[in-house]
């Protein structure tokens, strides 16, 4: 699935995209933690942090802010999508997606 814009998203490291209302990510990821990791039992505050510190990406819009992402250990997959998507559009064309994933990528190989 390619991203649509305008649209709020948790991006997958894999690259699945699944869109959600806004206001929505955290009891989204609540619910797609409960079905399928219910073993962590993690509660609605928590969940879309353990996304993003598993490789989840997040993005978030509205009209009064425009698109906020957040993805602290982004992937070249999610990368690319986000390129496709936006990079005609000056905050994303050229270093503040290409700096978080350049950030991602270089603490992969220190670790």
């Amino acid at each position: 699935m390619s991203l649509e814009r305008w649209k709020n998203y948790w991006i997958s490291p894999q690259g699945e995209c699944f869109q959600v209302e806004m206001g929505e990510h955290e009891p989204w990821a609540y619910d797609y933690m409960k079905n399928n990791h219910p073993q962590l039992n993690l509660k609605i505050r928590d969940a879309g942090a353990w996304l993003l510190a598993h490789g989840w990406a997040l993005i978030m819009t509205d009209a009064w802010t425009g698109t906020l992402l957040r993805a602290p250990k982004m992937n070249e997959i999610q990368f690319k999508m986000l390129y496709d998507c936006y990079s005609d559009i000056p905050l994303f064309r050229g270093w503040t997606v290409r700096k978080i994933y350049e950030a991602a990528e270089k603490d992969n190989r220190d670790s």
